[in-house]
């Protein structure tokens, strides 16, 4: 879990210490949800899937070391190519 960061979890009482234990185990930051919003993960879902799909799928990936380096264009070595 090396690429993980935050656990954002609401505040159930099934979540114990226990459980919040293993993560801080792996240096996981745990976000807890607002109190009373039961429609905060489903606004925080539309928002990062509205991200996702305006801006990252509209990314054109030629190989790996664009993928690497988001900025490079194969061949030029120098800016990258601006629309």
């Amino acid at each position: 879990m090396e690429s993980l960061r935050f656990l954002l979890r609401d505040r159930d009482s099934k979540y114990t210490d226990a459980f919040d234990a293993v993560f801080e185990a792996d240096h996981m930051e745990i976000l807890l949800s607002p109190p009373r919003a039961p429609k905060a993960n489903a606004i925080c879902e539309r928002a990062v899937g509205t991200l996702r799909r305006e801006l990252l799928d509209r990314i054109l990936i030629y190989d790996e070391v664009h993928a690497i380096r988001p900025g490079s264009v194969i061949g030029s070595g120098t800016a990258p190519i601006r629309m």
